[in-house]
């Protein structure tokens, strides 16, 4: 279930790390390994709780995020971002995803210049790892596990 990580480093990006992870997981064949999806709750704060779906077998169009804390509930969906308030107020905010490999060079190129500092550093992606273990183990043990 590695291909997550990409999912999990962007909502790091934008909550920070989280604190637990409790996962469950599925295989539905033989061709991505031990788990084809997984579902997850993650817990950021005291008031932020996300809920995390991925499948390795289906395309991203269908991997989601919700995140609910104390004013409304956030919805990431595609090239979506919802936002509902406690009295159902909706706002809905359009994300164009430009290409995400030449952004990701652009900026590569323009740490080599000096001219901006590295934008997913080696100790963020440790802490995305960490973050993947921990699920990993709440995978195996049917438990919430902290995220060290």
């Amino acid at each position: 279930f590695d291909a997550g990580i990409h999912d999990l480093a962007e909502l790091s990006m934008l909550f920070g790390n989280p604190d637990s992870v409790y996962a469950e997981g599925v295989q539905y064949g033989k061709k991505f390994g031990p788990y084809d999806q997984i579902s997850a709750l993650i817990k950021y704060t005291d008031d932020i709780n996300g809920f995390f779906s991925f499948s390795s077998i289906t395309s991203d169009s269908r991997n989601y995020f919700t995140i609910r804390g104390k004013k409304c509930l956030i919805h990431i969906e595609n090239e979506e971002i919802i936002i509902e308030d406690n009295k159902g107020k909706k706002e809905t905010i359009s994300v164009t995803q430009e290409n995400v490999h030449l952004d990701m060079w652009k900026k590569i190129k323009l740490f080599l210049d000096g001219k901006e500092l590295p934008y997913y550093t080696t100790s963020v992606s440790l802490k995305d790892i960490e973050a993947m273990e921990a699920i990993d183990k709440s995978l195996k043990s049917s438990c919430k596990i902290p995220v060290q």
